[in-house]
């Protein structure tokens, strides 16, 4: 998505810098022309802590069997933890195409989605997709109890 930012049409809201300044300062450090466009792209990064993500699960069932995991195990299988309010555990990006389509994830967000209605070629970040599972070790301790099936999945 390009977002045309220009002195007339700022798009950014809620900063005290305009984004017609952000944009004039980049092209400035890129020695850029007024009317010479300026897309940014945010990386898609890689993982940073050497874990092979294992294979994936490839039924409801094995997904299932992921929740009864510990946290060791869960860490060597390649999920990353993502928050300690949630206690949500985001999947291996390598997994996407494995997963089954209609299982209940929990995404970043705390809602409840399924790798059927996320994109095909999904976002990724360290490694890691942007939905995953509460382990029941989480659930013990106080994190999110629905199992999103409440949502007629």
């Amino acid at each position: 998505m390009t977002d045309d930012v220009t002195e007339d049409n700022p798009s950014m809201d809620n900063t005290d810098t305009s984004a017609a300044d952000v944009v004039a300062e980049i092209r400035d450090a890129l020695g850029m022309d007024d009317d010479e466009t300026v897309a940014i792209q945010t990386p898609q990064f890689e993982r940073n802590d050497d874990v092979t993500p294992s294979e994936p699960p490839l039924t409801v069932d094995a997904m299932d069997r992921l929740k009864h995991a510990d946290e060791s195990e869960l860490t060597q299988l390649g999920l990353q933890k993502w928050s300690d309010e949630t206690g949500l555990w985001l999947l291996p990006h390598e997994w996407h195409p494995y997963i089954p389509p209609e299982y209940p994830l929990l995404d970043i967000f705390d809602e409840w989605t399924s790798r059927g209605e996320m994109p095909a070629t999904p976002d990724k970040r360290f490694g890691i997709l942007s939905a995953g599972i509460v382990p029941d070790f989480e659930k013990r301790n106080g994190h999110n109890e629905d199992t999103g099936q409440s949502r007629g999945t």
